[in-house]
């Protein structure tokens, strides 16, 4: 190659750009449409679609050209990829709210990928000229290491610098870093220009992307009267919270509703009244398991229940502990000492301690069409949890609307039915059904009493709050099918039909 950075140099540096920015977007692009399952699939494509177009241009650039006019136009192209991902995150910024928001996307992934892989021929073309002898080995070096820059982004990146940066200021990084190396691989005379332009062009790009935060901020897609009071991103994902003028705060996870900072069950604004019914349905829970810990609301009710001994909480993203800790509503399960937070998978935990058992296993499951929620849904997981209950335990988990959720729970418990207006599933084995009215009433009430809520309302509107809650029906598998009008199947980790066959209109 006849520049100071030898091919293989460039080959790397590409490699991890391109591979860095696929994560990003495949982060970015899931972050707006809610983290489907197609979202993997839809940037994938458009990347390969982009390093096809790439490939192409770079090979017809190499056609019959000298070695000069080559390089000139790889660091013509490397440096017009660096624009593209420098302007990436306020273009998106531009955009959001807008339904051009993923066209927009699409083609930027489309235009980073092809200005990338263009540069592949040209260093095979550069590096592969010294000669008949040497042209073997060149060549295997170049792909060797795209290859380690290739693998060395989703590990470098993946695991260790979105914990310490967030997706934009990575983005302009690599952005940098790709004309950076453009400017590397410019002829001689403009290699300072090039490489000048670059840092100007990087300052201007952060002074219109400040604050670090901008590019989720503006996809959170806030309304006049929201505004985002929380926001932490991590290598697990982003979590963030909406505030409005006299109403709770509600928390997203990955941008899809998860919940809100609430403990009155008159308020209800969350629907807590389905943990409330927990109090009802089992007499003394000494044990509990949650998995999915959240902003912390459903965790502190039950934490208030009289007979609890010890609650185990497993949440995937630590994040949720520093926002628990910064709202007084939910911080003080941080300081009950029955209250152990582990921070890993549900089944995975559930895997590495089969000797564990719970007299409740709740679960607030988030959407059932959300990329990898088979795992919390499917057969095989309910027969894994069920092996963790006592004898008298209840397993309830959120359906989010799926109605083949309540028929996979009966296929695995021999009582299992969805609370009427809600999406919650109950299910046991043993009929959980029968409530004795005046002593689960009581129970209630002595929950709200630890709560130290008891002076928000009167005797008479808890009683009544609390009587309608009782006077609740169960709805059955048989009766679903008839709202449904169709027949129901079983969620299994193969079909994965909440995902893939259903999606959001899981009803058809």
């Amino acid at each position: 190659m006849k520049t100071a950075t030898p091919a293989w140099v460039v080959s790397a540096l590409v490699g991890f750009a391109s591979l860095g920015q696929e994560i990003l977007w495949i982060r970015i692009v899931g972050f707006a449409n809610g983290n489907s399952p197609q979202t993997f699939s839809l940037v994938l494509s458009l990347f390969l679609f982009g390093i096809a177009l790439g490939s192409l241009a770079g090979k017809r650039a190499c056609d019959n050209q000298p070695p000069d006019a080559i390089q000139t136009f790889g660091a013509r192209s490397l440096f017009l990829s660096g624009v593209v991902d420098l302007s990436a995150a306020w273009l998106i910024i531009l955009a959001a709210g807008n339904f051009l928001l993923i066209p927009i996307m699409a083609c930027i992934i489309i235009a980073t990928a092809a200005s990338k892989a263009a540069l592949f021929p040209v260093v095979h073309h550069l590096g592969g000229t010294l000669g008949a002898a040497d042209t073997g080995r060149s060549i295997a070096w170049i792909y060797f290491a795209n290859i380690i820059g290739a693998t060395a982004a989703p590990l470098f990146i993946g695991f260790w610098w979105l914990d310490r940066m967030t997706s934009q200021s990575i983005m302009l990084a690599l952005g940098a870093i790709t004309a950076a190396t453009g400017g590397l691989l410019a002829p001689k005379l403009s290699r300072r220009v090039a490489l000048s332009a670059t840092g100007i062009g990087g300052v201007i790009a952060v002074i219109l992307t400040a604050p670090h935060t901008a590019l989720y901020t503006a996809l959170t897609n806030p309304t006049a009267e929201q505004s985002v009071g929380f926001l932490l991103e991590n290598r697990h994902g982003v979590i963030h919270t909406l505030t409005q003028p006299a109403a709770d705060e509600t928390v997203y996870g990955g941008n899809v509703y998860d919940g809100k900072i609430n403990i009155d069950l008159i308020n209800n604004s969350n629907r807590i009244d389905r943990v409330y019914l927990l109090a009802a349905l089992h007499p003394e829970p000494r044990r509990i398991l949650v998995i999915g810990l959240s902003g912390g609301s459903w965790t502190r009710v039950l934490s208030s229940l009289p007979s609890v001994e010890r609650i185990d909480a497993i949440e995937l993203n630590p994040g949720y502990i520093y926002l628990i800790s910064q709202r007084p509503t939910v911080e003080p399960i941080l300081r009950d000492d029955r209250v152990r937070i582990h921070i890993d998978d549900g089944r995975r935990w559930l895997r590495r301690n089969p000797t564990e058992r719970y007299d409740l296993i709740v679960m607030n499951t988030t959407f059932h069409w959300r990329a990898l929620a088979t795992n919390l849904l499917s057969r095989e997981f309910l027969d894994l949890a069920r092996t963790h209950l006592e004898t008298n335990g209840i397993l309830a988990f959120n359906a989010t609307g799926s109605p083949d959720a309540l028929k996979t729970a009966a296929t695995v418990f021999p009582f299992a039915f969805r609370w009427k207006d809600s999406t919650f599933i109950y299910a046991a084995n043993y009929d959980f059904t029968s409530i004795d009215h005046l002593a689960a009433r009581q129970r209630i009430k002595k929950v709200v009493k630890n709560l130290y809520m008891s002076d928000k309302y009167d005797e008479k509107r808890l009683s009544e709050t609390i009587d309608g809650l009782l006077s609740k029906p169960w709805i059955s598998v048989e009766e679903e099918e008839k709202l449904v009008g169709r027949a129901l199947e079983t969620i299994t980790d193969q079909n994965m039909i909440t995902e893939y066959r259903y999606g959001r209109s899981a009803r058809r």
